[in-house]
């Protein structure tokens, strides 16, 4: 078997976080495999992005812990070991950092293959330190853990599947409420709101009236909230436009809606230096009762927006 190849042929020196995943999303990863179990690897420069924008610093050191579900390669969680490791004092020890992440990070992960990459890609990110680190195996959908981990995480970091629900998958888990996995999962960590969220989830979220709900339940949950629209070409197997989720801060203090937007021919530059095409802030301080998270583009035909329409694919 090839991972067993690369696993016990080469040591974990000789590789980096990226050539993994790339290995990992390209070489062990068949096109059925992909498609059945909607397998699109989250690029590592979306995972700092949606890291970075959040600010971890406003919590206290011990409470910054990370869940991210549906975990994968683990990209959101080797950016937040980077966060969490720059924010601990200069004089702490490689121990006590590796001892620190181990405690402050967690993941989920329904796929045996993948959890192991995912535990193989935190030790690579965190070498020569020790394993340790927590991905638990279960369905998001039907475990238990969800729950559990909802309880203690204070910031959730997910790329969810985009796929609609079969009828037997809904026949067999009563628990569901939407016809959507991405919608279902964003329902679930709404239910017990951790004090930050970022989440990829599909462009329909931003006006498609399947997320109304949830996009009201975000608004009234979080003071500051950020939604960025990205291209077709975000994901190298998915041609799914996708919209990246940001928020945090509780209701109380003002109130901050971001609405923003990446072009295709801009997007390589987005992925070097964050450069936006086009983006509207909004602040108050006054209860809105009909909050908008997602403002479009008053000249929307200058920057080609295409049309967009629900997609199947995920990531």
């Amino acid at each position: 078997m090839a991972w067993d190849r690369i696993r016990t042929g080469l040591g974990l020196q000789n590789l980096s976080v990226e050539t993994l995943a790339y290995v990992y999303e390209n070489t062990l990863v068949d096109p059925h495999t992909r498609s059945v179990q909607d397998i699109y690897a989250t690029p590592r420069e979306l995972a700092e992005y949606i890291v970075n924008s959040l600010p971890f610093e406003l919590l206290p050191t011990d409470q910054r812990t990370v869940f991210e579900p549906f975990a994968g390669h683990a990209p959101f969680l080797i950016a937040a070991m980077s966060r969490l490791r720059g924010l601990l004092p200069a004089d702490a020890t490689a121990k006590q950092r590796h001892k620190h992440c181990v405690r402050m990070l967690a993941g989920m992960e329904i796929e045996p293959f993948a959890r192991e990459v995912a535990r193989y890609s935190l030790m690579l990110a965190d070498y020569p330190n020790p394993n340790g680190w927590k991905i638990s195996a279960g369905d998001v959908f039907a475990s238990a853990e969800l729950d559990a981990q909802l309880k203690t995480a204070q910031i959730v970091l997910c790329n969810p599947p985009f796929g609609d629900f079969t009828k037997e998958e809904r026949a067999a888990n009563a628990s569901i409420q939407r016809p959507n996995k991405a919608a279902e999962v964003l329902r679930r960590v709404l239910e017990r709101p951790p004090a930050m969220l970022g989440f990829i989830v599909p462009r329909l979220f931003t006006q498609g009236s399947g997320y109304r709900e949830l996009r009201e339940r975000l608004a009234a949950l979080y003071a500051d909230t950020s939604l960025l629209v990205l291209p077709e070409v975000a994901f190298r197997h998915s041609r799914a436009e996708t919209v990246l989720v940001i928020a945090h801060g509780r209701q109380g203090s003002a109130t901050r809606r971001r609405s923003a937007y990446v072009s295709k021919s801009d997007y390589p530059e987005f992925l070097r230096s964050g450069k936006l095409t086009w983006e509207d802030r909004g602040e108050t301080s006054l209860p809105d009762p009909h909050p908008q998270l997602w403002t479009p583009p008053l000249l929307a035909h200058r920057f080609c927006l295409p049309r967009w329409k629900p997609r199947k694919c995920c990531s």
